[in-house]
């Protein structure tokens, strides 16, 4: 057995309410003898996947339709259920119009089961001798005067199916929300209790989007002490003719008669799949114009395909949200998973299996155990993404054991604090720049130097990453014109103009240009403001120009050496003053530029209110628009940070001379960060960051405490700092120190290399998660167990771009308490944002956080066969997909997915009952 839909859940178009020609009523089709092969070719050619053909109180349309319909195009993956249009016999609205309810019938149910449900609805309609009428029954004039009732219909029910049958594995009934629908007028207590009873007895609804937080509301029911459950609903176009399919069916319509939308659903396209929206009705169904859960397609990873592997099969497909992997043990879970990642990006691969180790030794990093990835080099495996030319991509790799095994290294939790604490407030990074360039000027030339060079060293490598994390240039304008293409087609039904459309689009441009400007001024206010006491009242501070002199003037005759002093006090008083003037100007000419930005932005605004106005009631359009104009600045922005990059490499050379030359100078200073930081509104996030600051007293050895001194180094002599080495070649030591340098753990290349050159102060970060603190000075308190989440907590935050996540196993590192309270959650938020797979043995995670795909494990043995006889095989689809389980030569084949996780995952029944049980009432 082999899924139809290997990628499991995928967002689709559904229209549940389409009539079909022949319909007992109002069929506005015609009746030439072409009109059924015209609406085949229409329904065929349209982008809706799931279609509810639909009648009055008879099946006939739909057998007579997907008869013909799949004659004519047998490979066709539209799928059709039946739905049989009934009215009740009840009325809640002022117009006395009574309920419309529909049955929908599995796509698979005979014409004779069918038949025999209908043959068994009575109706309120008689025969001559007073015996009420069945559907089955009933003559053409019955259809506009024909009603039902709800014990009749639950009678007919059990009568078709058993009394022991559950009823929505057979039909699901869906009720009209609108107009002829269940919503009566405010104040009407006895239609009020008609419509709870309804409610009670409906699957879903037929609506619109305004009905949405209704139905999702377990309190809507009159009696205060009584709650129902969640249910969805559907726009139905509820189309009679071609006009209608023309105008209504997949697509957005508004007009003073009609008003139709589009219906998404993330599920199978069958019956199963229409049944999980029972469970997750807010997150299966979605009424809006746009596919809900884009990403942008160069970031998500489409499938995986191996070359030449005897292990593996030639290709595997990954679903845009969760995909889970489960299986048994050594069924090749965390091998594929550590393949996608090790392609992808080798080197992080390699480091986070390595610290995910006891031992960390780089003989045992591989795929599996007793796997190397030497040995394995044979093994091309090929990560293909959404957008199939996109050649780079960015992922996070958390592996088995990982978080428990940095869970007993606080040391390295503290050190990935840092960037979680620039990504969730942006300006403590600006105030650390700030803070080093203060260090740097109250300093020598040597230490601003120092600072400089890994400073711009640091910049080179982020610029790098940032490149790389804003993606493929040809993915980026790939994306671009998708967007470009999606404005086109979304402003057809808007009420925009072309020049609207172009005009508003260049009001963004020049808008998002100046406040691009607004900001490198401000980078440069803050890049000048060490030059000042008061920003208030400017005045010029800390302007200490030197003259170093090489041979030094010290050693000559007292008489040319107070001469030549003179000079220099001289010199100096005016070149202070020049340089004031200078930054006084450059200051002054940036706030007028300042002002004159935020009043022409102003100025654009009011000019532009109209446009604008208009253009925001369009947020659809708007936000692809914003989309589009993106990916420009993407672009731009690569081709700058290229520039910098440049800039940064010359400027290191720059620097190197300036140490070389001032080596005998120097001096030491401290800051304090605290009061920075006491400022930051910390309200909103899920920990509190702090910074500690303390000053290192030691001496030589204290330094070499800094050195892994069981390692040769060229500037340890005797398990000592070498200074003198290190003062004569200054640049070797500052490369080496880099790249090769080895130290103690939580010891920085730059901090130590300045240590060496001059005297400065540590600086620690810390977080406080739950009342327990890391980080900074002190020993933590917190447990291994919080250490994990906590660390899992920081790889998650520690960027905003929504790259996939891998993760495998977290259940190993966590309670039962995390998993509940924050993982699931978690998983159910992140994946409309990011592409997540998850090795996992269990089911509250795999099936509490509803999975959109799951990947099923085997490893080829005697009594678990392989179809394909390699060591690994891999059976996908999603949670909806279920089939008994039968004697079957291949493992895999032997049932559905629902099975399989059942047999797989740790509590998988107790969590499949817990779902079903979601919707039963």
């Amino acid at each position: 057995m082999r899924s139809n839909y290997p990628r499991g859940s995928e967002w689709r178009k559904w229209d549940l309410h389409v009539h079909a020609p022949g319909s007992k009523l109002s069929n506005g089709y015609g009746t030439t003898s072409d009109v059924l092969d015209k609406f085949c070719d229409v329904i065929n050619a349209s982008d809706v996947n799931v279609i509810g053909i639909t009648d009055y109180f008879s099946v006939d349309a739909y057998f007579e339709f997907v008869d013909k319909f799949y004659a004519k195009y047998p490979d066709s993956d539209k799928v059709f259920f039946p739905n049989v249009e009934l009215r009740l016999n009840e009325s809640v609205n002022q117009q006395q119009e009574e309920v419309n309810l529909h049955i929908i019938l599995p796509s698979d149910i005979t014409k004779l089961k069918a038949l025999d449900l209908l043959s068994k609805l009575g109706t309120e309609l008689t025969d001559g001798e007073e015996r009420k009428k069945f559907c089955s029954e009933l003559d053409p004039d019955d259809y506009k005067s024909a009603t039902v009732t709800r014990d009749s219909l639950k009678t007919a029910i059990r009568n078709t199916f058993g009394e022991k049958a559950f009823r929505q594995d057979k039909l699901l009934i869906i009720t009209a929300a609108n107009n002829d629908g269940i919503r009566p007028p405010a104040g009407k207590n006895r239609k009020l209790n008609i419509s709870d009873q309804i409610d009670k007895l409906s699957d879903a609804y037929f609506g619109g989007s305004q009905n949405i937080d209704y139905f999702l509301d377990p309190d809507r029911l009159e009696d205060d002490n009584q709650k129902t459950i969640n249910k969805p609903v559907f726009s139905g176009s509820d189309a009679h003719s071609f006009d209608d399919l023309s105008n209504w069916l997949g697509k957005s319509f508004s007009s003073s008669s009609a008003n139709k939308e589009i219906t998404w659903v993330k599920s199978n396209p069958t019956f199963e799949g229409l049944q999980q929206t029972l469970i997750e009705p807010k997150e299966r169904v979605k009424i809006q114009d746009v596919k809900p859960d884009q990403k942008e397609q160069y970031k998500y990873i489409s499938s995986v395909k191996f070359v030449g592997a005897k292990d593996f099969p030639d290709e595997i497909l990954f679903n845009s949200n969760l995909t889970s992997i489960i299986g048994s043990r050594s069924s090749g879970k965390s091998a594929l998973l550590a393949y996608i990642a090790h392609t992808i990006d080798a080197d992080d691969t390699i480091s986070r299996q390595m610290d995910a180790q006891e031992e960390r030794d780089i003989n045992k990093i591989g795929p599996a155990a007793g796997k190397t990835w030497s040995s394995v080099s044979n093994i091309e495996c090929k990560v293909d993404w959404a957008i199939g030319d996109s050649e780079t991509g960015r992922l996070i790799y958390i592996p088995q054991n990982y978080l428990y095994s940095i869970s007993k290294h606080p040391d390295e939790i503290t050190q990935k604090i840092q960037p979680v604490l620039f990504t969730v407030h942006p300006n403590t990074s600006e105030q650390f720049e700030r803070t080093k360039r203060e260090v740097s000027s109250a300093n020598t030339v040597i230490r601003e130097s120092t600072s400089q060079w890994f400073d711009h060293e640091q910049s080179i490598k982020d610029l790098k990453a940032q490149i790389l994390n804003l993606g493929d240039k040809k993915s980026i304008e790939a994306a671009k014109v998708e967007y470009k293409n999606q404005i086109e087609e979304l402003k057809k039904n808007l009420s925009l103009s072309q020049k609207d459309i172009e005009d508003y689009q260049a009001i963004v441009r020049q808008v998002t240009k100046l406040r691009a400007r607004l900001a490198e001024i401000e980078v440069e206010k803050n890049n000048i403001s060490p030059f000042y006491s008061d920003d208030n009242v400017p005045s010029i501070i800390n302007i200490h120009p030197s003259v170093i002199f090489n041979p030094a003037i010290d050693k000559l005759p007292q008489p040319i050496y107070d001469q030549i002093s003179q000079v220099i006090d001289l010199s100096s008083d005016k070149l202070r003053e020049d340089i004031k003037a200078k930054i006084l100007s450059y200051r002054n000419d940036l706030v007028i530029e300042e002002q004159g930005i935020n009043k022409m932005i102003k100025v654009i605004g009011t000019q532009n209110r109209t446009l604008i106005d208009k253009q925001q009631k369009n947020a659809q359009l708007s936000k692809l628009v914003e989309s589009h104009d993106r990916q420009l600045a993407i672009l731009g922005e690569i081709e700058n940070k290229e520039k910098l990059i440049l800039q940064y490499q010359q400027k290191k050379k720059d620097l190197v001379q300036k140490i070389t030359g001032s080596i005998l100078e120097r001096s030491q200073t401290h800051l304090n960060l605290s009061q920075a930081f006491s400022g930051i509104d910390q309200s909103k996030t899920e920990m509190d960051f702090g910074v500690e600051i303390g000053l290192d007293p030691r001496n030589v050895e204290d330094l070499s405490e800094s050195f892994n001194r069981k390692i040769n180094s060229p500037y340890l002599n005797e398990s000592l700092v070498n200074l003198k080495k290190i003062r004569s070649e200054a640049e070797n030591f500052l490369n080496y120190m880099l790249n090769s340098q080895k130290l103690r753990i939580n010891q920085s290349p730059k901090q130590v290399a300045i240590a060496a050159l001059c005297t400065t102060e540590d600086i620690r970060f810390n977080a406080t998660l739950e009342g327990d603190k890391i980080g900074g000075f002190s020993v933590s308190s917190m447990t291994p167990g919080k250490q994990a989440l906590f660390a899992l907590t920081l790889i998650l935050d520690e960027s905003d771009d929504a790259w996939p996540l891998l993760i495998d196993q977290p259940e190993d590192d966590l309670d039962s308490r995390s998993i509940y309270d924050y993982i699931v959650p978690y998983l159910m938020e992140r994946k409309k944002e990011r592409q997540i797979i998850m090795v996992s043995h269990n089911a509250n995670l795999v099936i509490g956080a509803d999975s959109e795909e799951i990947i099923v494990a085997n490893r080829h043995g005697g009594d678990r066969k392989n179809r394909s006889g390699k060591t690994f095989d891999y059976f996908s689809g999603a949670i909806e997909d279920s089939k008994e389980k039968i004697e079957a030569t291949y493992v895999l084949d032997s049932c559905g997915i629902r099975e399989h996780a059942i047999d797989v995952l740790d509590g998988g029944k107790e969590a499949f009952e817990k779902r079903k049980n979601k919707y039963k009432i």
